[in-house]
């Protein structure tokens, strides 16, 4: 309901807010804001997001599993859209570009954080989540 609200809805700058605070308050009550935020349309939004999520690396596995759900797929995603677009579509394959560029190290620092490991590309993480996002993660202690 929090993310419904019409100012949020027509100010990037807004959003961006509402994910810096839940990224200060690590309150469970954020995971579906930020979640949500991660499926938003501006990338600042989304980097913003993104580094929030990592606020949580001291919640139990199921949370975490579920932040890094949602990074991982929109991180593979935009990768994948980065190297398939026709380079003779310039402004396509500009905004694909600038898209990554924006959200790479947000999403990449939040995995690492949430599934203390780190991996060296997008496949590499996306291989990394199909073997372990059954079994129990350690936890993380602050």
């Amino acid at each position: 309901a929090l993310l419904d609200h019409s100012v949020l809805k027509k100010d990037a700058n807004v959003r961006i807010g509402v994910a810096r605070a839940l990224e200060g308050s690590a309150d469970p009550q954020g995971i579906e804001p930020i979640i949500k935020l991660m499926r938003d349309k501006d990338d600042r939004v989304i980097a913003a997001a993104a580094r929030a999520a990592s606020a949580y690396r001291f919640e139990k596995d199921s949370v975490r599993k579920d932040l890094f759900k949602t990074i991982v797929g929109i991180y593979e995603s935009t990768w994948n859209l980065k190297n398939s677009v026709d380079p003779k579509k310039k402004v396509e394959a500009a905004r694909a570009e600038r898209k990554w560029f924006v959200i790479e190290g947000p999403m990449e620092r939040s995995m690492q954080l949430l599934s203390n490991t780190t991996q060296p590309d997008p496949p590499s993480w996306r291989r990394w989540w199909n073997k372990n996002k059954k079994s129990k993660w350690a936890s993380l202690d602050n």
